[in-house]
């Protein structure tokens, strides 16, 4: 659960998980609606380029590919794989003008037009221009398909750690606060995840349910004697809210109604989401005291 403005970490530093612009229009059909932009469903299989991109992923073809789209010289953009620990590739430009794109080692099996497609979407991005078209639908098809997302998420499982603390803070212990709220606040009772404290304070991130781990984390700040334990029974049944809706996904897949993780994950609090979370006996106090919190200074 977020509370205030501020950016995740991950939607920092993940820029693969970003929409191209806000000027590009999307194709008509479907579109999933969420963080104020339109995503068309479907899958890279889907999309038909109009061959303006690169007959195939040979990374010098995409850098001179990527040159001849924004007016550089062939020696000025340079392509090539780096492995990170998520599905994340980046760009940037240096001192004396050259582009470098790095993209992850683990899309090197993924279809030509997608990595071509990554490449000049991030290029676009740190030279402040608009991506080609067929780009930005080939990237959209790559993102908006459910495989990408199972992908990020095997590789998080993997290679990145969770560094939390366990459930027992110094003043309240969230193990019995979640197993209270899995028995009585669903119907059949859930059996929950693991849970534990963050070791930092913050305030941008007060609670979340990381699905590769399957694991809630709260923040510590809220480790205080002045937050009522209900406050953080709401909190953990809004996670475990988000975790009920996983444990559904995954029963889904394969069926014909598993295309809706994609839309659910690309609006994580939708109006039934809401109407589900505001079931929760005196959840404006609850509100209420989340406000006081984050205004308090923490005190060790």
């Amino acid at each position: 659960m977020r509370w205030g403005f501020p950016p995740r970490r991950s939607e920092r530093a993940s820029p693969y998980l970003r929409p191209p612009g806000p000027r590009y229009v999307y194709p008509r059909g479907p579109v999933l609606r969420g963080r104020g932009w339109l995503l068309r469903q479907g899958n890279l299989g889907e999309f038909k380029g109009a061959g303006a991109g690169p007959a195939e992923a040979s990374l010098p073809e995409v850098s001179r590919s990527i040159a001849r789209a924004f007016g550089l010289a062939p020696g000025e953009v340079d392509v090539s794989y780096r492995r990170y620990t998520t599905l994340k590739s980046t760009a940037r430009r240096g001192a004396d003008g050259r582009v470098a794109v790095r993209l992850s080692e683990d899309i090197a099996l993924e279809p030509a037009p997608a990595q071509a497609a990554i490449a000049h979407v991030l290029a676009a991005r740190v030279l402040k221009r608009r991506a080609p078209e067929w780009a930005a639908a080939a990237y959209l098809a790559w993102l908006s398909d459910p495989k990408t997302r199972d992908l990020s998420l095997a590789l998080r499982r993997t290679r990145a750690s969770r560094r939390t603390r366990g459930p027992a803070g110094a003043h309240h212990d969230l193990a019995p606060l979640l197993e209270q709220v899995a028995a009585s606040l669903f119907d059949p009772p859930l059996g929950p995840p693991a849970v534990g404290w963050t070791h930092a304070r913050g305030r941008a991130v007060l609670a979340s349910f990381d699905e590769a781990h399957e694991a809630i984390t709260v923040s510590r700040l809220l480790d205080h004697p002045r937050v009522r334990q209900d406050t953080l029974r709401y909190l953990l049944y809004h996670e475990m809210l988000h975790f009920e809706d996983y444990r559904e996904e995954g029963a889904l897949e394969g069926a014909p109604g598993a295309r809706r993780r994609t839309a659910r994950r690309r609006s994580l609090h939708p109006r039934s989401f809401v109407l589900r979370l505001h079931r929760f006996p005196g959840w404006r106090e609850a509100e209420a005291d989340l406000a006081r919190a984050c205004r308090r200074r923490p005190v060790d």
